[in-house]
């Protein structure tokens, strides 16, 4: 897509120096990549894969595999693209934020500009209308899980997958060092967030509507 890879790269301060038009492309990129979530093959097989029960990296490669720039360069160069909730793409918070749009069908935004640290999360959730906590999460929901007790200075913060067959363990993924990590971890070692379906996830709906003419074709 030589449109999206020019909006990427100029939507950077590396390649764009011209904050206003920095901010066209920028929007213009969010754009590009909502409709590469809605209607990439690749991606609804991915989702579909999901809902069937398979622990599958869903984030989009529109931000998982940018072609922007030379990334061996030792200048932290993932942090100039931003996701739509303005977070370093392929970082842990834009992996979580990504989930939240699938699940309710909007990125999370917080009303200060504040760049949160996984350790803020909490904050962000509550500025971005979530704000339940439960110490053991339900079957009933989904949640963001922020660590109690992680080693990392900045924190840490991952996506509820799946419940483990004693209700202390539970299975999470999380992005670290810009990879999909699937991981067992104890529940009471992270405060969870309820994430709701306040909105229609535009993924699914449109997956099923998929399903639905497949299955009346044949």
């Amino acid at each position: 897509m030589p449109f999206a890879l020019f909006l990427k790269r100029y939507s950077t301060v590396h390649f764009n120096k011209i904050k206003p038009l920095r901010i066209i492309c920028r929007y213009g990129c969010w754009l590009m990549g909502n409709l590469y979530c809605r209607f990439s093959t690749q991606h609804r097989h991915r989702i579909r894969m999901m809902e069937q029960g398979e622990i599958v990296d869903t984030y989009p490669e529109f931000y998982s595999n940018p072609p922007t720039i030379d990334w061996s360069k030792e200048d932290d160069a993932y942090s100039l693209l931003l996701d739509p909730s303005r977070f370093p793409v392929k970082s842990p918070q834009s992996y979580c934020a990504y989930k939240i749009f699938e699940t309710t069908g909007s990125w999370p935004k917080a009303d200060s500009k504040k760049r949160f640290t996984p350790k803020e999360w909490r904050v962000f959730l509550r500025e971005a209308g979530y704000w339940e906590i439960d110490m053991i999460p339900s079957k009933n929901f989904f949640y963001v899980g922020i660590s109690n007790y992680s080693l990392k200075p900045n924190g840490e913060v991952v996506w509820l997958e799946r419940y483990e067959k004693y209700p202390e363990k539970v299975i999470v993924s999380r992005y670290d060092q810009k990879m999909f990590i699937p991981i067992v971890v104890c529940t009471g070692d992270f405060t969870w967030v309820k994430i709701d379906r306040r909105g229609y996830s535009p993924v699914r709906e449109l997956n099923q509507k998929m399903v639905g003419v497949h299955a009346t074709s044949l």
